[in-house]
């Protein structure tokens, strides 16, 4: 509470620059002879004061679903061979749908032959994203308990971020300074997983 303005967001900016060192795709995902299901997804919304609109009183687009606030919205992207967090998205606009945001970006990343466990939000019928694994009544029991737990771990994870206060109250200082924010609190956490406080495994 001692520290505020510049000084403040000097530090953050220098704890979100570690992001290229621990927020990275780990090599072990690309190895053909790897697990079929590499990665779990799942987009999250963090509240954000509302940005003007240079023609409308209000933009839709800007607006969570999840609390019909604006917000600013993130791919997040786990390992689920490791207690790794190997991909981020963002920000987005709140109402971009979750789908849209993976075929931008971590569809092209994914390698031949493997999978990424997500929702329902991300239910597609393309050929192509057939690496996307969303729940199925054609799952076998294990199968189904097997991405229920990658999933639940995803949110997890995203819970951990929302513990800050900065992710978890509505943010009032624009998108950039957010996506310091959200960066600097994924080293944290990554750092803290890395340092004995693991989330679960699959």
């Amino acid at each position: 509470r001692y520290s505020r303005g510049e000084p403040l967001w000097r530090w953050i900016r220098k704890i979100a620059a570690m992001k290229e060192k621990k927020i990275v795709w780990d090599p072990l995902l690309d190895d053909p002879n790897s697990e079929i299901f590499i990665v779990s997804v799942d987009g999250t919304d963090f509240r954000m004061w509302e940005q003007k609109h240079p023609t409308l009183p209000i933009d839709r687009k800007q607006y969570s679903k999840k609390f019909n606030h604006g917000a600013a919205k993130y791919e997040i992207a786990l390992s689920v061979v490791r207690p790794k967090c190997v991909w981020i998205s963002g920000p987005h606009r709140g109402g971009k749908h979750d789908l849209t945001i993976f075929r931008e970006g971590l569809k092209a990343k994914m390698p031949p032959g493997k999978r990424a466990i997500a929702d329902r939000g991300y239910v597609t019928n393309q050929p192509d994203e057939r690496m996307l694994s969303t729940p199925s009544a054609k799952d076998s029991k294990e199968l189904n308990n097997f991405k229920s737990r990658a999933r639940l771990r995803q949110e997890t994870f995203n819970g951990r971020l929302k513990f800050f206060c900065c992710l978890a109250e509505t943010f009032r200082h624009g998108l950039d300074k957010h996506k310091l924010a959200l960066e600097a609190v994924c080293v944290i956490v990554q750092y803290q997983m890395d340092n004995g406080s693991e989330i679960f495994a699959v």
